[in-house]
């Protein structure tokens, strides 16, 4: 699963915003409310966190959690940015006016695809699941054993009308009920030894 484009916008403003409360954190310090303790160490937690959840979104594994916490971080930042918003009004610099009154609507879109992109991550872990499970490794299994069964028995199949079906003989016992056989049936083999003669190969001793 790709990351929307909004989610990639996220991502990016997370890093960014990320670094910059790690480097100026000082910025952010007019906009912190009266009612929240230790604002520098917020101001640098907070960007952690957002370097975090940038991190996180780039990974599939780790995608569904970056994006829940994503959806916390920005609603939790939200009323800090409204107040940077009415400190802005009260000042002369009308750029900065438009950004933070820009910043409040735009966030919402924000939040929208981290929730988004949080279930889209859900789903394709449950898909994937489903393929692990044990349920469909079993019946994969079961074809691929039904597979092997039939190529061996095609192969012993193959073997067995390919090999001789009369009896091998291998030593003089073989050679005499052998003998024996053909003495009674009437059909005599030339040269063939008689029953109980002793069978000798020419490089045996004498």
């Amino acid at each position: 699963m790709t990351l929307s484009r909004t989610a990639r916008l996220v991502a990016t403003a997370f890093t960014v915003n990320g670094v910059l409360h790690l480097v100026r954190p000082q910025v952010f310090e007019p906009a912190m409310p009266a009612w929240v303790p230790a604002h520098r160490e917020m101001i640098v937690w907070s960007g952690y966190a957002e370097l975090a959840c940038a991190a996180g979104l780039a990974v599939p594994q780790t995608r569904k959690v970056a994006a829940l916490a994503s959806v916390g971080l920005l609603v939790g930042v939200y009323p800090a940015n409204v107040q940077m918003a009415v400190d802005a009004m009260a000042g002369d610099k009308p750029t900065w006016k438009a950004l933070t009154l820009a910043r409040l609507p735009l966030q919402w879109p924000m939040i929208r695809a981290m929730w988004r992109t949080a279930r889209s991550a859900a789903r394709v872990r449950r898909r994937t699941s489903r393929s692990l499970s044990p349920s469909s490794l079993t019946n994969g299994s079961s074809i691929r054993g039904a597979h092997s069964s039939s190529a061996r028995s095609g192969v012993s199949a193959a073997i067995a009308s390919a090999w001789p079906s009369g009896p091998i003989h291998r030593g003089p016992e073989s050679l005499e009920s052998s003998s024996s056989t053909c003495s009674s049936s009437g059909s005599r083999i030339a040269g063939w030894p008689s029953p109980g003669s002793a069978i000798r190969h020419p490089s045996w001793p004498s």
